[in-house]
């Protein structure tokens, strides 16, 4: 399930969501998971960037006066109004310049999501005003070649410090760690991992986290990468990054306009001498101001974990990894006609990658955060099996629709997360297809149910179950799940758990939550995986009027 404690972006691609507000949760003796606070000009180039309220939500780094590398998934949704960035402090509460953005620019073919493995994750913020040059923010010299497997390296910012966790740290944070080869990493992980990628890696127990992202890699004094996404937090996986030699062509033409600093790649930096440099340029090119840069203090006004960054991959897998004896955490095969209404949503060459629930032999209930980034001729459905290597009826899908309110992201929970798939050809009703009744009243706490779906069976882990797996839970009052989690809980939310160890997964999106036989509940999303915490689904008495409205579209 896809990057609040740690929220599973809908569970459909893999990503953890981090969407929770820390109401000023700043732990100054805290660590980015597993780090250690940095200490005066260590880390001049580093930045934080805050909305406007003053909230970091991403780190960056000091390329030129003027000019601020981070990733394009920090900043892709947001105006330049919408941002400011403080440089030359180690403390998110207090201290360093305070810049107005005047221009954002990321890579023209960047696309946010797993099935891209986030790539061209890069951009470049133009600083209103310059950065003075100081021991305490100075910019970073920008890598242009390729950095070989076994390279020390080190890694920076003030993401979350203990996961699973709310908190962010008032210091600055910074960890070693060791480079490896992209073959090396593409062990690690499912999702494709590109020559424009960088991978690096510390002990178990040491990463980066949500906060971090778009934070530099640095290696002998010159920025390598820029922190893109993670197997969340610091649990023995490779964390990834932009490789910014893949860019440096990209970097140059998108800060020729830079008064401070020309053409920052023309004249190749490294090592300590980086600062040094750039100050002597700096000086040479501006004598002083006849009027002070305007800054400001920046004042906290309460910390707020970015709502889609670091994206954290839960390594998916998008492939079904056939291992019969596994289940949906914590969960039990099903037999054959024990969930005829079950259906698997697949890609155009099989691969499976949501859930759903048969409410005619046309229709198809599921999540809409399943099929909006997809076209009708882009899904097909799987009716009658409870396999995903053979049986059941194979069809297409000849129309999409899903909520007209349905806004993804963690900011709204996840709200009006439901869509109505119709097939190309009728699902033949038997024993082991048959549509399920839609639940029309509202279920009450403590209510038993049950659910199911072919969702990942071990977290952290990546493998798919061949069978079709399902658990026993328990239906909570929206007041007791809100107890548990940070995002709100609405009143078109229902809620589920069941002991520790058992919970749904990625892959289980769309799926079907039954009381008495009736579907009451589409998976949406969830604190990953089994953990102790309610799962969250979309009551679908609360949509009974919109499905009935859809039903019988062509």
């Amino acid at each position: 399930m896809r990057p609040s404690p740690m929220y599973l972006v809908p569970l459909l691609f893999l990503g953890v969501l981090f969407s929770t507000t820390v109401n000023g949760a700043a732990v100054p003796d805290g660590r980015v998971v597993g780090g250690e606070a940095a200490s005066v000009s260590e880390l001049p180039w580093q930045v934080s960037l805050r909305r406007n309220l003053g909230q970091h939500f991403c780190g960056g780094s000091l390329i030129s006066t003027t000019k601020v590398l981070t990733a394009a998934h920090c900043v892709d949704s947001y105006d330049a109004t919408d941002v400011h960035v403080v440089t030359g402090s180690l403390s998110l509460a207090e201290g360093g310049e305070y810049h107005a953005v005047s221009k954002i620019v990321y890579h023209e073919n960047y696309l946010d999501g797993s099935v891209y493995s986030w790539q061209y994750d890069v951009a470049i913020l133009t600083l209103a005003n310059p950065a003075e040059i100081s021991e305490t923010q100075a910019p970073i010299a920008v890598s242009t070649t390729i950095i070989p497997g076994d390279t020390p390296a080190v890694a920076s910012g003030w993401g979350i410090f203990l996961y699973p966790s709310y908190a962010l740290p008032t210091a600055l944070q910074r960890f070693n760690l060791t480079v490896l080869s992209n073959s090396d990493c593409q062990n690690y992980h499912t999702l494709t991992i590109y020559d424009s990628h960088i991978c690096a890696m510390s002990e178990y127990g040491q990463g980066v986290c949500s906060g971090d992202s778009g934070g530099p890699l640095v290696v002998d004094g010159e920025v390598v990468g820029i922190a893109s996404w993670v197997m969340p937090c610091g649990i023995g996986y490779p964390d990834v990054y932009t490789r910014v030699a893949s860019y440096a062509d990209w970097i140059e033409e998108n800060t020729a306009d830079d008064e401070g600093y020309p053409n920052i790649l023309d004249k190749p930096l490294s090592g300590l001498s980086v600062c040094k440099e750039l100050r002597s340029r700096y000086i040479t090119r501006h004598q002083p101001h006849d009027t002070k840069t305007s800054r400001r203090t920046a004042v906290i006004m309460g910390v707020q974990l970015p709502f889609f960054l670091l994206v954290l991959v839960a390594g998916v897998s998008t492939s079904a990894i056939h291992d019969p004896e596994t289940r949906i955490v914590g969960g039990a095969e099903a037999v054959l006609s024990e969930f005829p209404w079950q259906v698997s949503l697949r890609r155009l060459l099989g691969r499976h990658f949501c859930g759903g629930a048969l409410i005619s032999t046309t229709k198809v209930l599921t999540a809409a955060h399943c099929v909006d980034s997809r076209t009708a001729d882009e899904v097909n459905v799987v009716t009658g099996t409870i396999s995903l290597a053979r049986g059941g009826q194979y069809h297409g899908v000849t129309h999409i629709v899903y909520h007209e309110n349905y806004v993804e992201g963690s900011e709204y929970s996840w709200r009006y997360d439901i869509a109505i798939l119709t097939l190309a050809t009728e699902a033949t009703v038997s024993e082991t297809q048959y549509p399920v009744n839609i639940g029309t009243t509202q279920i009450a706490g403590n209510t038993s149910a049950i659910t199911s779906g072919w969702g990942r069976t071990v977290y952290p882990g990546v493998a798919l179950p061949t069978i079709l797996q399902k658990f026993n839970l328990t239906v909570l009052s929206n007041e007791d799940c809100q107890d548990y989690h940070t995002l709100t809980i609405y009143d078109d939310h229902i809620c589920a758990m069941s002991e520790y160890g058992q919970g749904v997964c990625s892959g289980d999106s769309g799926g079907a939550l039954v009381v008495d036989g009736a579907v009451v509940g589409i998976t949406s999303w969830v604190r990953p995986c089994g953990i102790g915490y309610p799962d969250v689904y979309t009551r679908v008495s609360s949509y009974a009027d919109w499905i009935e409205a859809h039903i019988n579209d062509a």
